[in-house]
């Protein structure tokens, strides 16, 4: 079986065009019976044959046997009826003046010749596409992932294709939107069957493993209503990029990814100037207050990551301060770069005027507070005396 396909997708457009003839063989037979008692089936023949080799030009013109029928949309297919009728207008237009017109029987018996043609080559064709989608999911019968695809646009369409190609490690199962008009629709025979409000009960009756996004043009707002939606669920969650991405690199199923957080910002991402700050860090005496904590550590390393002068880390917090120190020693080059830690409490305006006065630093990251908002809350007067008045003392 293996050899047999192989060997027609090497020969590709001759078994096409062989196919071709023997259907227009069949339709000039075919079409043959309505030829009244009487008339000339020799001549009958003769005109069908050269409708037939203008047929063949015009769909060769058209790019019929171009085409990677495996892979046809309904356009592809519509190249018939354009390769087809200018064919056999040539002809009839050629023949009419050879012969010094047509009779109206024989110009109709040559229409019902050219739209059998043209029916048995689609047929073919739809067949082939068949079969050989029987051939890969059978050459490839692993397990596939079920999928439902939110969105039933244009996006939807070209996921669709590429997944049904047979080489994709998904299997489309069902398509929700929330155009209700479209409910009960298919996509490439993939039906619609509710909104995006039906996904948990969907996910449930139609055991999905996976949801893809599919609508490139959602804002970050909606990305963020339909991840809500799908929060909870025991299945993955990914979506397509931006439409110009997916032009630029080409397609799309291999560029699906997981939701990512600057997706839903609701605005774009900031980016980072790193010349910019270059310049404002480099060769400086930079001091980074609550330099232990979650941000003034992460802080600490892109300051270090710049070439300052001098860094100093105040944290009251001995362990978080040690922790960062290490690592910088362990992960960064601290050659040309002076690193002290230093154990004080922004609260004390005394060591802090101290180390202002040492180290005169020319640059001051202040992240000393209590962040945990739930915390404060039971004890106010320490978030006042450590973010408004240690903030105070520090400016």
């Amino acid at each position: 079986m293996k050899k047999l396909m192989d060997f027609l997708s090497k020969h590709r457009k001759a078994f096409m065009l062989l196919f071709d003839v023997c259907g227009m063989a069949i339709a000039m037979f075919m079409s043959r019976t309505l030829l009244p008692e009487g008339s000339d089936p020799h001549l009958y023949y003769i005109q069908s044959a050269i409708c037939a080799a203008a047929c063949l030009c015009g769909l060769y013109v058209f790019g019929v046997y171009q085409k990677l029928w495996f892979y046809a949309r309904t356009q592809d297919f519509a190249s018939f009826i354009f390769g087809y009728l200018s064919g056999s207008t040539v002809a009839v237009l050629g023949m009419a003046i050879i012969w010094s017109g047509f009779s109206s029987i024989a110009l109709q018996t040559l229409i019902v010749f050219v739209v059998l043609s043209t029916v048995a080559s689609i047929i073919i064709r739809i067949l082939y596409k068949y079969l050989k989608t029987l051939y890969v999911e059978k050459l490839n019968p692993k397990t596939k992932k079920r999928v439902m695809i939110v969105g039933g646009g244009g996006a939807c369409q070209i996921l669709l294709l590429e997944m049904l190609a047979g080489k994709s490690e998904y299997k489309p199962v069902c398509i929700v939107d929330d155009d209700k008009a479209k409910i009960g629709c298919t996509i490439n025979g993939v039906k619609i069957i509710g909104t995006t409000d039906d996904i948990p009960a969907i996910v449930e009756k139609k055991n999905i493993e996976e949801i893809i996004l599919a609508i490139p043009s959602a804002s970050s707002e909606q990305r963020a209503q339909i991840t809500e939606k799908c929060s909870g669920l025991p299945c993955e969650v990914k979506t397509v990029p931006p439409m110009r991405e997916f032009i630029e690199k080409g397609g799309m199923l291999n560029q699906i990814h997981n939701i990512q957080i600057e997706e839903l910002l609701g605005r774009p991402p900031i980016d980072f100037d790193y010349d910019e700050v270059n310049s404002l860090v480099k060769g400086k005496v930079c001091m980074v207050t609550g330099g232990g904590g979650s941000i003034g550590s992460e802080l600490c390393r892109q300051i270090v990551s710049f070439k300052p002068k001098k860094l100093i880390i105040v944290d009251i917090y001995e362990n978080n301060a040690y922790d960062i120190q290490q690592e910088l020693k362990l992960n960064h080059d601290l050659t040309d770069i002076d690193l002290d830690v230093y154990i004080a409490s922004v609260r004390d305006f005394d060591k802090m005027e101290m180390l202002f006065n040492k180290f005169k630093p020319s640059l001051v990251f202040h992240a000393a507070a209590h962040k945990h908002v739930p915390l404060m809350e039971t004890s106010p007067e320490e978030a006042v005396k450590n973010n408004v008045i240690g903030t105070y003392n520090v400016a």
